[in-house]
């Protein structure tokens, strides 16, 4: 699904059309992240971020989201918070990962995130083209009529009435559209905050549990040299 898919109702003839199946990839982690009130809004965007976040993975490296699916595994398991970073970070340890690789990943990702907030930001604007302009431009020339239709009222009060209560549908669409557009820019925007408060966090809690772990390794191995 595009970012204009997000918004923009497909046509009657378009929805007719058989859905595209998309190619199954691997299910994006659970988080349960901390929502607002419209999180029904802002869930599709937090699935897209985590959908382009599953599809840049690096197959043949550990990195933040072997990690984070890490963690997610032992949900259950009756460890606090530190144990299971540390426990998580371990099994990335025995595939030859560190903590410089595992923070540098994150920055990678943080990547993939800015890159899809310029796919939305491409969108909107190429959405906003696509409609709000054309209808201000139909607006703009029905008025320009009426102006000119003016000088003949007698003769032209049939089409003038009729222009403006097309003129009213527009701009009722117009209110409409640019309604949606709005709600949905502060949707992402606030699915966007999510997951960068997300990777924020999981840095903050990584420095704070397995930085000492490193460290106790690396004073570990320079003693027995």
């Amino acid at each position: 699904m595009k970012f204009k898919d997000l918004w923009i109702k497909p046509s009657e003839e378009e929805s007719n059309k058989p859905d595209d199946q998309p190619a199954e990839a691997e299910a994006p982690v659970q988080r349960q992240p901390q929502m607002p009130a419209d999180a029904a809004a802002i869930a599709p965007f937090v699935q897209q971020l985590e959908d382009a976040l599953q599809k840049s993975n690096l197959p043949s490296q550990q990195d933040y989201l072997d990690f984070i699916k890490a963690l997610h595994n032992m949900e259950s398991l009756p460890m606090d918070e530190g144990t299971k970073f540390k426990a998580a970070f371990a099994t990335l340890q025995s595939f030859g990962c560190d903590l410089n690789q595992l923070l540098e990943s994150v920055d990678y990702y943080n990547g993939i995130l800015e890159g899809e907030r310029d796919k939305f930001d491409d969108a909107l604007r190429a959405t906003v083209g696509e409609t709000v302009l054309d209808k201000e431009k139909k607006v703009k020339r029905l008025t320009d009529e009426n102006l000119a239709d003016t000088a003949e009222i007698q003769k032209l009060t049939t089409a003038i009435e009729k222009n403006q209560q097309e003129i009213t549908q527009l701009q009722q669409e117009l209110a409409e559209i640019n309604g949606k557009l709005k709600r949905q820019e502060e949707s992402f925007t606030a699915a966007f905050n999510e997951m960068k408060e997300r990777l924020r966090t999981d840095v903050a809690k990584m420095k704070t549990y397995l930085g000492p772990v490193v460290a106790a390794q690396a004073t570990g191995n320079s003693r027995k040299k």
